[in-house]
């Protein structure tokens, strides 16, 4: 266990390094003043990791549509990290949120005059990025260093999509929203059961540039769709998580999900029939190969256990 945690936090720091190259190789030189490397033991960082390090190629999109929450200190948190950019796009509704975006030294703003959605800002702002790395984030979380890190670590040991994981926010089936429901069936079908519920509709997830040009940047404009494209088009798909969440956490998002289960929205049932729509292109376009592998003995027994 402890061995386990050690390469947890080891990773986090080697991933938070990347983000500041300047502090990496501070704190690189104290420590080989203080143990000197044998002849050939030189540390050497994959390609992609040294590459990332290198150009900084990160893109932060924080797409802010009608009735969504915009925190300033979101913006001014992704501001202070070492990203390529961070773009910000807004619509009409937005018109403080405008106002402060505008005053942030470094950010890219896009303020459009129709009312949008996450989606198709998500699009715009894909569009306009030019990072080989594009990070969609929340408005109205801050994200850490260190949990951003984890998804451009992934990223750049190949990963295409690089998704949140909600294995530890799943409560049991039966108090599980619809919603869920039909995104674990989906990544279930295409053999993807380690996913769990994970998918784009999530915040924050992250993109690399292949995935974008091989999904096409309008499907971001549907996340439901875009993730079933992604599992569809054989893309490197990834659920990362940065902690643990405390158990009051997890009763909360618990209760949150009994909640949406009992109090079905107009904008759950979108989100079903955009899943549905994405399970019937896949099937159009994979036909008889789409099929649900019966589970075998060990699952049926570890479902049974959790009952």
């Amino acid at each position: 266990m402890k061995s386990r945690s050690h390469k947890r936090k080891s990773r986090l720091k080697r991933a938070a390094e990347m983000l500041h190259p300047s502090k990496g190789r501070e704190a690189r030189s104290r420590r080989s003043c203080a143990r000197r490397r044998p002849p050939g033991k030189a540390l050497k960082l994959p390609i992609e990791q040294r590459k990332l390090q290198e150009d900084r190629r990160v893109s932060a999109v924080v797409g802010v549509g009608n009735g969504m929450i915009y925190a300033p200190e979101v913006v001014e948190s992704l501001l202070s990290m070492s990203l390529h950019e961070v773009i910000i796009v807004l619509d009409e509704s937005q018109s403080q949120a405008f106002e402060h975006a505008r005053s942030c030294k470094g950010a890219i703003v896009i303020n459009q005059p129709d009312i949008l959605s996450a989606g198709a800002a998500h699009v715009l702002g894909a569009e306009v990025s030019t990072g080989e790395i594009v990070m969609f984030m929340p408005g109205d979380r801050i994200v850490t260093e260190e949990e951003l890190a984890l998804y451009i670590e992934a990223c750049s040991q190949g990963t295409d999509v690089v998704l949140q994981d909600l294995s530890g926010r799943l409560p049991a089936f039966k108090h599980q929203s619809r919603e869920m429901r039909v995104r674990s069936f989906l990544n279930r079908i295409m053999g993807r059961e380690d996913l769990n519920a994970s998918s784009l509709t999530e915040l924050p997830h992250a993109l690399s540039r292949r995935a974008i040009q091989c999904m096409g940047s309008f499907r971001l404009a549907t996340p439901a769709k875009a993730h079933g494209s992604a599992l569809a088009g054989g893309l490197k798909i990834r659920a990362v998580s940065a902690a643990p969440l405390a158990p009051e956490s997890t009763k909360e998002s618990e209760k949150g999900m009994d909640m949406d289960m009992s109090e079905s929205s107009l904008a759950e049932e979108i989100l079903i029939g955009d899943y549905l729509e994405a399970l019937g292109s896949m099937m159009e376009r994979l036909g008889p190969s789409l099929t649900l592998a019966p589970p075998s003995r060990k699952v049926l027994a570890a479902r049974r256990n959790r009952r």
